[in-house]
């Protein structure tokens, strides 16, 4: 990342609205009806938005799926403040104000991939952690249909 990117980094990660994205984020996976919301929301804002959004599809549609196998019970294998942050990131990256606010064309969006690309790096370990579980759950259910 350039110096201009860490810049808005920064900003973003010690906003007043990360901030409060981190607390909502706890009362997000306390029901699973917030959870399953914030998931609809992060789907739909990956679909209306196009360009930058595309190169962190996959890293988003990954972060989305840990956070649907937490909340459906499923994933429990990852620290509670993993997941607190990777839920903090989500809403992050659906909110329309933020450090820069998504209505302005292409900068909107630089903040929102910046807290996202960050939460991923940052949580690297517990990702390839949750992908070999995925794997092995695929391994699990291919061997019982033999």
């Amino acid at each position: 990342m350039g110096k201009k990117s860490n810049n808005i980094l920064n900003k973003a990660v010690n906003s007043g609205f990360f901030r409060y994205a981190l607390q909502q984020a706890a009362h997000i996976l306390a029901d699973y009806k917030n959870s399953q919301s914030l998931i609809d929301d992060v789907k739909f804002h990956l679909t209306d938005k196009k360009g930058k959004i595309n190169e962190i599809k996959q890293e988003v549609l990954l972060l989305v799926e840990m956070v649907a196998a937490y909340a459906k019970g499923e994933y429990r294998d990852i620290p509670w403040s993993s997941i607190v942050m990777i839920v903090a990131g989500l809403i992050y990256f659906v909110s329309p104000i933020d450090v820069i606010p998504d209505f302005f064309p292409v900068a909107g969006l630089v903040d929102d991939i910046s807290v996202i690309l960050w939460v991923y790096h940052s949580l690297r370990h517990e990702i390839e952690r949750y992908k070999d579980w995925k794997r092995n759950q695929k391994t699990t259910i291919l061997e019982r249909e033999e």
